[in-house]
């Protein structure tokens, strides 16, 4: 009687590189490939930056991605499409987008314009912080008691905020106030520190 070829070691190959190939990152079909889930851990979405994969940007038909900072230059060097040559792309814009971290893996979520949003949707949205001060005439006067609460405007998070207390004006309609760093509300003008005019007489 002839014995059947056995088939466990197939198997076993094809386990391999099954294995394999969930290690390393996945092709894709235009000239770049995607970034494996080694390259996007994070724990937070300061930890994620952007990456554009292919020849056009993901605006005009290109594709994004979002990887650890750390591994920013790893993913431009390996995972990029290599092959454009002259390529035409087109000079779309799109929404802007910003790195997200969701269940420990970067990605990424249309931006949203946070100096726009009024002070219950900007304390609503985590990428986005408030701007609180006082008046200037009452930071002037040393009262205190409503510092810093009074409700200005709002920012991206991921700005950044010298410590100094700066005095600020709204040009729109003369409003001035005092704020506990450098980050001011969109539009407003920086009347720089508080021991003289113009901000306190």
């Amino acid at each position: 009687m002839t014995t059947p070829p056995r088939r466990a070691p197939f198997v076993g190959v094809a386990a391999a590189a099954i294995a394999l190939l969930s290690l390393t990152a996945c092709p894709a079909d235009d000239g770049f490939s995607l970034p494996p889930d080694s390259m996007k851990t994070c724990t937070d979405a300061a930890d994620c930056v952007l990456v554009e994969l292919d020849c056009c940007d993901h605006c005009n038909g290109g594709t994004l991605t979002a990887v650890n900072r750390d591994s920013e230059a790893q993913a431009r060097a390996e995972l990029r499409n290599t092959s454009c040559g002259q390529t035409d792309c087109t000079e779309r814009a799109c929404a802007a987008k910003m790195p997200t971290c969701d269940n420990g893996l970067c990605g990424f979520i249309e931006a949203v314009d946070c100096s726009t949003l009024d002070e219950a949707a900007c304390t609503a949205n985590p990428f986005c912080n408030g701007i609180a001060g006082i008046s200037a005439t009452d930071y002037c006067a040393d009262d205190l008691s409503n510092w810093p609460n009074v409700w200005a405007g709002c920012m991206d998070a991921m700005g950044t905020c010298g410590g100094a207390i700066t005095c600020g004006r709204d040009p729109a309609d003369g409003t001035t106030m005092v704020f506990p760093s450098t980050c001011l509300p969109a539009g407003w003008e920086s009347l720089g520190g508080v021991s003289g005019p113009p901000c306190c007489p």
